[in-house]
């Protein structure tokens, strides 16, 4: 037998089947993976940052039906003991160490129920304009709640979270007063 062909009985010399690859069938496999895995990664980096921004939306306005629910609940006045005033306030303040929501009764921020804060990546805007500290109220029982916002009355309060790094990437939140026969309402678009 003559190294690298084998003989067959009543034939000629037939070369040996290879098994493995060549170099240039490695080099075009792992150009493949590469291009593909180029395509892959922004496209799931994009995905978890609106994942990300889409749960602090929702986050934020569950922090809202929470101010609510509490402020509807006469049992949540008698374990604060705040009084006969049935308000809750709910503070955004945006700095250096991001943005903030927290939760108090009664217009009286030493006595906080609940904090969250979002993503540090991302920044808030209020009714279409960039505040460091925004307070709306919910006073009031179902059908007559009232919103306030900054000690005023207002009709919607929009709540537009958006990414630092890219504005046009973002999700609202929307709390809309008992106006006009329309209940309380709160939600994410």
């Amino acid at each position: 037998m003559i190294k690298g062909w084998r003989i067959r009985l009543g034939s000629a010399l037939v070369p040996r089947p290879k098994k493995g690859m060549t170099l240039v069938e490695l080099l075009i496999s792992l150009s493949i993976i590469v291009m593909m895995t180029a395509v892959a990664i922004p496209l799931f980096s994009g995905y978890q940052r609106r994942s990300t921004l889409s749960a602090d939306a929702q986050s934020l306005a569950e922090f809202f039906n929470y101010a609510r629910a509490l402020n509807n609940n006469p049992d949540a006045f008698s374990r604060i003991s705040q009084g006969e005033n049935r308000s809750f306030e709910v503070k955004i303040t945006s700095g250096n160490n991001g943005v903030w929501a927290t939760l108090y009764p009664n217009g009286d921020p030493t006595y906080i129920i609940d904090q969250f804060g979002l993503n540090p990546k991302e920044k808030i805007q209020i009714n279409g304009r960039q505040v460091d500290n925004f307070t709306a109220g919910i006073s009031g029982v179902p059908p007559e709640e009232k919103l306030s916002c900054d000690g005023g009355a207002c009709d919607t309060l929009t709540l537009k979270i958006y990414l630092a790094s890219d504005s046009s990437v973002f999700r609202s939140v929307v709390v809309k007063n008992s106006v006009s026969g329309r209940l309380f309402s709160v939600s994410v678009e």
